[in-house]
This record gives structure tokens, sequence and C-alpha cells, in this order.
């Protein structure tokens, strides 16, 4: 599929719209939006709702970032377009029409971790990846570390500690190289936990 030719529809909103990536940069472009703006969004939003593109979207961007050599054009629009979708979400978490409707989001494939693939020496990161980590977006990261209390914190602490103190860290970028966190959704739920600790300010190198 040329993505580039079936979502061109979408490319003026994405490439000014889809540019934001940390969590600040989207609650600056938030608090100051004004109506043309989102009326602009909204068009576009609604436009995916009607075509019912999310799925094809979705699987689309899928395909581009596992590609090993995807043409640069293609993958500067797939970038575009993924952030459009979480500026997306951004929006339907402040309750703004018609974004709060969750029509058009992102749909994850369905992929099922191994946790055997998972080294003995790392497996104690198996049961804290499963309750914190998940995303690798900053967004979801600092939802995540929002929604925590003292407890979380603690065991988190605890888990950058024992990585640190057994050089486990280095052994998970040396497994990362076998098991892509794009490829294997338990490498991509463990690799996350990572960026909850970074996040966090936790020392585990």
């Amino acid at each position: 599929m040329d993505g580039r030719a079936e979502f061109a529809y979408l490319a003026n909103v994405a490439s000014k719209y889809g540019m934001l990536y940390l969590a600040q940069d989207f609650e600056q472009f938030i608090a100051a939006i004004d109506g043309a703006t989102l009326a602009e969004l909204a068009a576009a939003y609604q436009e995916i709702d009607r075509r019912q593109d999310s799925y094809r979207l979705s699987r689309w961007l899928q395909h581009i970032f596992e590609e090993r050599k995807p043409d640069f054009r293609e993958k500067r629009f797939a970038q575009q377009l993924g952030q459009l979708f979480v500026l997306f979400e951004q929006l339907a978490e402040r309750e703004i029409s018609p974004f709060d409707s969750r029509q058009v989001a992102y749909i994850e494939p369905f992929q099922k971790p191994d946790w055997d693939n998972v080294p003995d020496e790392l497996r104690y990161l198996i049961e804290p990846a499963q309750k914190y980590g998940g995303s690798l977006s900053e967004v979801e990261i600092l939802k995540t570390l929002e929604s925590g209390n003292d407890a979380d914190m603690e065991l988190l602490t605890a888990v950058a500690e024992k990585v640190r103190l057994n050089g486990h860290y280095q052994l998970l970028l040396d497994w990362l190289k076998q098991f892509p966190s794009d490829k294997h959704e338990e490498a991509k739920i463990l690799y996350s936990l990572f960026g909850v600790m970074d996040h966090a300010g936790l020392d585990f190198e």
C-alpha cells in the first residue's frame, strides 16, 4: 500500500500538527489551541471516522515502522500520523469534542508476550513490568507515574537498585538485540519498564 497516496487527505494536517513528541509540548499546544486549529483537527478526525480508516492507518503505520529500510518520505509521513493519533488521544483525555468519542485511535496489534524468552537472571523484572510497563510513549509513561503512590515508587526504586547492583541493564540491552522490542511484546513491556524508572529519576545503570 502506498500510504502517502491512500492517506493523502491527512497530509496537510499531519505535517502541521504531527510534530509534537514530549508531554510538555502537548500540554503547551493544547493550552494555547484556538478555534480554527481545533476545527481543522476535528475535520481530520471526523474524516478518518467517516472513512473508518483507524484500522487501515494503524496497520500501515505498523508496517512502515517494522520495515528495515522504509522510504524516507513514507517514514516521515507515518511518524507525523502516529503523533497525530497521540494528539487526538490527548484532546480526548481533556474531554474535548469530537475527540472524546474515541472513535479514532491507533489500534495496537494483539501480540501475546512470551515470557519464556526472558533470561533467568531478568525474570524478576516480569512482574513489575506487567504492572508498570507496556508503552514506550512518554505521555503514557508520565500517566503511569502520576497514577502511582508511595508504594509504587518504593517498588520501582527497589527494582532499579537491584538492576544497578547486578549490572543487569547491559544484560537487558544485549538480550534486546536478539529479541527487539518492535517484534517481541515481552521485550517491549520489559524495556518500557525502564522508561518508567528513567522518568522517575531512578538510577539503574
